[in-house]
């Protein structure tokens, strides 16, 4: 499985600790997809997958129509 793939799984069973660990390995990308992972952690009420990503300075929660 890609790092980008464990990430997305990650952010789909809010595994917070294991979104830390790619993000500060730079392994997965947190704009992929639009910033797939912060519309889906906001439509799902994953408030601390949402805090994480917005210390990162790769997510943009201003891409596309988030």
């Amino acid at each position: 499985m890609s790092k980008q793939r464990e990430f997305e799984e990650a952010v789909k069973k809010n595994n917070v600790n294991t979104i830390k660990e790619l993000l500060n390995d730079n392994s997965a990308n947190p704009a992929w997809k639009n910033s797939w992972a912060f519309r889906y952690a906001a439509k799902k009420g994953y408030f601390e997958i949402i805090r994480v990503l917005l210390k990162n300075k790769k997510a943009n929660p201003a891409n596309s129509d988030n």
